[in-house]
C-alpha cells in the first residue's frame, strides 16, 4: 500500500491519536460514543484509532493504524506488535505495511506524524489522547517500558514542533483537539460543537 492512497480515505470519520501517556485510556473512553471498557479492542466503533508506537497494544487495544519513526528492531515491544494482525503499520522503517511515497510531517516524534496521518486521511475531528508530554508522575499507560524510554527533553522542547511547525505542516490543523494536557493550549476541545465532542459528525 502507498501512503498517497490513504489521502482523504476516511473523511466521514473522527480519529483518535493514541499516545502512550497515562491519561490515554480515560481520554479515549471520554470521546467514544459507545464505550465498552470490557472489550478494549472494539472501543470506538466508527472511530479511526491511530496508535503512537506500541503503547495501545499494551492495554489490549487493536488500533487501525500504528505509526512509528524509529527502527523497531531496537525494541522487543515494537517487534512483538509487528506480528499482530488488523493494524496497518505506517513507518519509514523496517516492518511498515505502507510505502512512504509522499511528503509527511515528521516533527520530533511519532506522535506528530500520527496526528498528520489522521488529518491526511481526512478525519474530523482528530483527538489527541494520552499526549501528556511526560508531565504526569505516571509516564505511560502501561508498565512495559524501560527508563530510557522516557525522553529527557523538556516540555518546551516537546511542544516546539506543535507551536512552530504544525499549522504549516498538516492539512486542516483546526481539526486537532487535545483532550487534556499541555497541548490543550494550542488545540482546545472547547471550539468543537457538542455533537463533535461525542465523536459524531
Amino acid at each position: 500500500m502507498k501512503l498517497s492512497t490513504l489521502e482523504n480515505r476516511y473523511t466521514k470519520y473522527p480519529a483518535a491519536i493514541l499516545g502512550g501517556g497515562a491519561t490515554m485510556p480515560a481520554e479515549l473512553a471520554s470521546i467514544t460514543p459507545y464505550p465498552n471498557t470490557q472489550n478494549w479492542g472494539r472501543v470506538g466503533v466508527g472511530l479511526i484509532k491511530i496508535a503512537v508506537n506500541y503503547h495501545a497494544h499494551e492495554i489490549g487495544l487493536t488500533p487501525d493504524f500504528m505509526v512509528y519513526l524509529d527502527d523497531p528492531r531496537t525494541r522487543p515491544q515494537m517487534l512483538a506488535v509487528l506480528t499482530k494482525p488488523y493494524t496497518v503499520k505506517v513507518s519509514p522503517e523496517y516492518g511498515s505495511d505502507v510505502e512512504m511515497d509522499c511528503t509527511y510531517w515528521r516533527g520530533n516524534n511519532s506522535a506528530t506524524t500520527a496526528a498528520w496521518l489522521g488529518l491526511f486521511m481526512g478525519c474530523n475531528p482528530v483527538y489527541l489522547c494520552g499526549m501528556d508530554l511526560y508531565t504526569n508522575d505516571v509516564k505511560y499507560c502501561h508498565a512495559n517500558f524501560t527508563p530510557d524510554q522516557v525522553p529527557t527533553m523538556s516540555t518546551d522542547d516537546l511542544m516546539r514542533p506543535w507551536i512552530e511547525e504544525c499549522r504549516a505542516s498538516v492539512p486542516h490543523p483546526e481539526r486537532l483537539v487535545a483532550v487534556s494536557g499541555p497541548l490543550q493550549s494550542l488545540f482546545p476541545i472547547s471550539h468543537l460543537a457538542p455533537d463533535a465532542v461525542l465523536g459524531g459528525g
